[in-house]
């Protein structure tokens, strides 16, 4: 889990440097990039919750432009779920 903040922090390394633009909601973000043809659109989900602890979840919604082959979308899935896992097990 992360949050919102967290998530465009990490944005930057997961999308390899690509160019972005952050539209921040109270429910969450929408994220273009616009000389890729990719947005991404992010929205609170409820929070997983042990005992005291509180794990944010986001609801992310990937589109990607007619120009993405399946194997282009599979790399930058690959890179973006690399850079954005934490933890383990």
């Amino acid at each position: 889990g992360c949050t919102v903040d967290e998530l465009l922090y990490w944005l930057p390394a997961a999308t390899d440097q690509r160019i972005f633009h952050v539209n921040k909601r109270l429910d969450g973000a929408s994220i273009s990039f616009p000389e890729d043809g990719i947005e991404l659109n992010i929205s609170l989900g409820i929070p997983r919750k042990i005992a005291l602890l509180v794990i944010p979840v986001l609801n992310v919604i990937f589109r990607f432009d007619s120009k993405w082959s399946k194997l282009e979308i599979d790399a930058f899935m690959k890179r973006f779920d690399l850079y954005t896992q934490r933890g383990g097990g």
